[in-house]
């Protein structure tokens, strides 16, 4: 999906997973786990993560501690990922 995205996206996206490491709990990511959707395609332990205004991404994290990204796109996108539209 990633190399699907506009060049700007793209790297908004390296900054924005750059800023998750450094802190992630910056008040900018606006990160929010989601919940259980019965028309929701996401697994039930994802969290949602701004990319953009426009782009939202979608992690998992593991019992390992690492965060799975399995998903990125539009907030529209989203809204129909996660059963809200």
């Amino acid at each position: 999906m990633f190399a699907l995205l506009p060049h700007d996206v793209q790297t908004a996206v390296r900054l924005t997973i750059k800023l998750f490491h450094e802190n992630p709990q910056a008040k900018s990511l606006r990160l929010h786990k989601l919940k259980p959707h019965r028309q929701g395609r996401h697994r039930d332990d994802s969290i949602s993560i701004a990319v953009t205004m426009q782009y939202r991404a979608i992690y998992a994290p593991t019992t390992t501690g690492i965060n799975i990204r399995y998903w990125i796109d539009t907030h529209a996108d989203y809204d129909v990922l996660t059963g809200r539209k």
